[in-house]
């Protein structure tokens, strides 16, 4: 670990250094990149109203988005984006008591994930950093969740993507009910999005970007009930909203525009 960290900041050192000399431009025009990213999204909420049962419990579950990003950059700091992505658009894990101990709800493992497509759309800032080949980077938008749901819910004439997901279970002290239900589902749902990290230009005029995400949905994705039939007085209430953290890494190529392939060429005795 030690010698990854010191690699890195040689890497910086001398990126840094370099740059005091021949200072790295950020190249803007039209660019397309690949993007991935890993995240956390936060458990599902649940409230037990009867108080005669341990309610179930939920934690932090893992998901992931990755696609492609068609983005234009100006005026030196600035550039907008838009992206067309799949990955996780819900994601948890539940447990309920059985008497004895907790007990997976729905797959074995726990965990429970809905995967969708999505279309970031957002405004960014960067500026280099000690004019080095380093830029900060810096994004604000929204991500565009049920786009194509809702189209498709148009030309059908009714709604496919409303879900509605029933669980059962049985044990010799109990039995388990509940439902969870998306009723927004054929609606197109904007969340809030932020970035803050860095790029590296590339010696060949590419970029490379890292960041950290924050996501804040403003509407639940999932909201239900649940309830133990044997047992008095033990029920409760399920939701799930899709905030999450993540890390995002992106390769991006730029295009020269017709300035930067004459500078370029001109550099090289071309």
């Amino acid at each position: 670990m030690q010698r990854i960290t010191l690699l890195f900041l040689l890497t910086i050192f001398l990126s840094v250094t370099y740059g005091q000399e021949n200072r790295s431009f950020f190249p803007n025009g039209f660019h397309i990149g690949i993007t991935g990213e890993g995240n956390l999204a936060q458990k599902m909420t649940v409230v037990a109203i009867g108080q005669n049962y341990p309610e179930p419990i939920s934690s932090p579950t893992l998901g992931w988005q990755a696609g492609l990003e068609f983005s234009f950059h100006f005026a030196k700091y600035y550039g907008i984006s838009i992206g067309l992505d799949f990955g996780t658009v819900a994601q948890y894990r539940r447990w309920r008591w059985d008497g004895d101990g907790y007990m997976p709800i729905g797959p074995a493992n726990a965990r429970d994930a809905y995967l969708g497509f999505q279309i970031p759309l957002k405004v960014e800032y960067h500026h280099s950093i000690l004019n080095s080949n380093f830029y900060f980077y810096g994004a604000a938008g929204v991500n565009l969740l049920n786009v194509r749901e809702s189209i498709l819910s148009k030309i059908l004439g009714w709604n496919p993507f409303n879900y509605y997901i029933f669980e059962g279970g049985h044990h010799p002290s109990d039995v388990y009910r509940a439902y969870l239900e998306d009723v927004n589902g054929n609606k197109i749902r904007a969340d809030l999005q932020f970035n803050l990290g860095f790029y590296y230009h590339l010696p060949y005029n590419d970029l490379i970007r890292f960041s950290i995400l924050a996501n804040y949905a403003f509407r639940d994705t999932f909201h239900g009930e649940y309830e133990f039939l044997k047992i008095d007085d033990a029920y409760g209430s399920y939701s799930y909203r899709h905030n999450h953290i993540g890390l995002e890494l992106a390769y991006i190529h730029c295009f020269r525009t017709k300035a930067q392939r004459a500078a370029w060429h001109e550099s090289r005795g071309k």
